[in-house]
């Protein structure tokens, strides 16, 4: 497997909403044996981008490997999804809406389960989950001012490094490759090229893999079809 073949697998929630978004706890634990069974293992974003600058992302990775990514830093990524990694020895990284998690301007839309506490993110921190920015109150960043956008990814990433002062230079570095790649996936989603694979500099060089979980994929095969 080259780097550019590792998929990013992108969740929301774990549990008994409704939405789309969040995945049951039967479906999410299948698809995670189901990942165990054929051989993979969990890498970091860092690891990925590292490996995607070698030779253009065509250098050879060790196995068969996954990034798996939390958006929204939801209650049931602690409660369900975290007991169930720890027991395969996978990790994740989790992307924070710092405003979400301390309660502040929460759309109504996005109310359809609860968020993670600091001392929650904390646990998952040292647990050596990846932290990340899903930008100050998740607004879309494509439709604002630029002004408006550096103030928007600043202030998220002052909060977020200043809570979790493990790793700085590892997680101001994943932070900004976050932010990236929010703001990339939205212009492709705006200008309906998809998200599956971006590149992000024009050249080939780094490229994202990235594929949706939403409760629709609960099927074994469907899950396998995704990692295609």
């Amino acid at each position: 497997m080259k780097y550019t073949d590792v998929p990013i697998l992108m969740y929301h929630d774990v549990g008994l909403s409704t939405t789309p978004w969040c995945v049951s706890e039967t479906s999410f634990k299948a698809q995670m044996m189901l990942l165990k069974r054929k051989g993979y293992r969990t890498i970091s974003l860092d690891e990925l981008q590292e490996g995607l600058t070698k030779e253009g992302g065509e250098y050879e990775i060790s196995g068969k490997a996954v990034v798996i990514t939390f958006d929204d830093a939801r209650k049931g990524v602690y409660s369900i999804a975290y007991p169930l990694l720890r027991e395969l020895g996978f990790t994740a990284t989790i992307y924070i809406v710092p405003r979400w998690v301390e309660g502040e301007e929460i759309p109504r839309e996005e109310l359809y389960s609860g968020f993670l506490n600091w001392n929650q993110l904390r646990d998952l921190a040292l647990a050596g989950w990846g932290m990340g920015s899903h930008s100050l109150r998740h607004q879309d960043l494509t439709s604002i001012t630029t002004e408006q956008l550096m103030k928007e990814l600043q202030e998220a990433d002052g909060m977020i490094v200043s809570i979790f002062v493990i790793r700085m230079g590892s997680m101001m570095r994943r932070c900004w490759w976050s932010l990236i790649r929010t703001i990339l996936l939205r212009l492709l989603r705006r200008k309906d090229l998809g998200g599956r694979l971006a590149d992000l500099d024009g050249s080939g060089c780094c490229r994202i893999h990235q594929l949706r979980c939403l409760s629709g994929c609960c099927t074994n095969r469907g899950f396998l079809l995704l990692l295609l």
